[in-house]
C-alpha cells in the first residue's frame, strides 16, 4: 500500500518516487508522535488500568500488557526515526554515508543510483525538520486524529448504555490503533474488533462484549469502507497496481 501511495504521488505531482516515499515516512512519524501524545494524555486522566486484562476474539488473544508493549516499541521506533532523520539532513553525515558507500566494491552506476535515491528521500523528509512546517503538519495530524476521536464519541450515542467522554474516546482510539499493529488479514479484520473489545473492557464502557463487537464493526466499516472504495476508484482511474509501483521505482533508478 505504501509503495502504491508513493507511486501515485510520484505520478500525479511529478516528483521522484524517493521524494514521495520520504513524505509518507514523515507522515507515519507524525502519526506515531500524535498517538504517543494521546496515550500519555489519556493515562493521566484515567484510573489505573490492569495489564493482566485479556480478551479472546476470532482467534486473537489480546491483553493490555501486549498493547502497552507496543507503546514502548512505538516510542523507540519514533525516537530512532527522529534521530536518523536529524542525522541524514546533516550534509556532513550524509556525505560520510555516501563516501562509505562509494568505497564498497560496487559498480559506479549503483552508487549513482543510491545517491539519487538518498537525496530524493531526504528531500521528502525535509518538511519535518523545518520548525514552522513541522508544527503546521503536527496540527494537521492532530486534527485528523481528533476526527477519529469525535467519531468514536458520536457513534457511542447510538448504543444504549455507553457513556463515553473525551478522554475515554482518546484512549479507545489509542487501544484500537495499537491492536492493528498485530499481524492480521488485510484491513485489520479481527484485530481491529479485538482492540475495541479490549478497550471497552479496560475503560469499563460496557460489560457486554457483543455490544463492544457491534460498536467495533460499525466503526470499522465507517472508516474503512469509504477509504477503500475511494482507493479502488483512484487505482482504477489512474491504473495503479503493484506493477506501476515497480515501474516508478525502476524509472527512478534509471534517471
Amino acid at each position: 500500500g505504501e509503495w502504491l501511495r508513493a507511486a501515485h504521488v510520484s505520478q500525479s505531482k511529478e516528483v521522484s518516487f524517493a521524494v514521495a516515499f520520504g513524505t509518507i515516512l514523515a507522515e507515519r512519524l507524525l502519526d506515531g508522535i500524535t498517538l504517543l501524545g494521546f496515550f500519555f494524555l489519556s493515562m493521566q486522566w484515567l484510573p489505573p488500568i490492569s495489564e493482566s486484562f485479556q480478551i479472546s476474539f476470532s482467534g486473537f488473544d489480546v491483553n493490555a500488557r501486549l498493547l502497552f508493549g507496543f507503546i514502548d516499541k512505538l516510542a523507540i521506533l519514533s525516537g530512532c526515526l527522529i534521530v536518523g532523520i536529524l542525522l541524514l539532513v546533516q550534509p556532513h553525515f550524509r556525505n560520510g554515508i555516501m563516501k562509505a558507500w562509494g568505497m564498497l566494491p560496487l559498480p559506479s552506476a549503483w552508487i549513482s543510483i543510491a545517491r539519487r535515491l538518498m537525496e530524493g528521500f531526504i528531500e521528502g523528509l525535509s518538511s519535518i525538520v523545518q520548525p514552522q512546517r513541522f508544527w503546521r503538519l503536527m496540527t494537521f495530524s492532530l486534527l485528523m486524529w481528533m476526527l477519529n476521536v469525535l467519531a468514536a464519541m458520536t457513534l457511542s450515542r447510538g448504543f444504549s448504555g455507553i457513556e463515553m467522554g473525551l478522554i475515554q474516546a482518546i484512549a479507545l482510539v489509542v487501544f484500537q490503533s495499537l491492536a492493528t499493529m498485530i499481524p492480521a488479514a488485510p484491513g485489520y479484520w479481527g484485530v481491529y474488533e479485538a482492540g475495541m473489545i479490549l478497550g471497552f473492557g479496560l475503560l469499563q464502557l460496557h460489560n457486554d462484549q457483543e455490544i463492544a463487537l457491534a460498536y467495533g464493526l460499525v466503526m470499522h466499516l465507517i472508516f474503512f469502507a469509504p477509504t477503500t472504495l475511494v482507493g479502488l476508484w483512484v487505482a482504477a482511474k489512474d491504473s495503479l497496481s503493484p506493477k506501476s509501483a515497480n515501474k516508478a521505482l525502476n524509472s527512478e533508478s534509471s534517471r
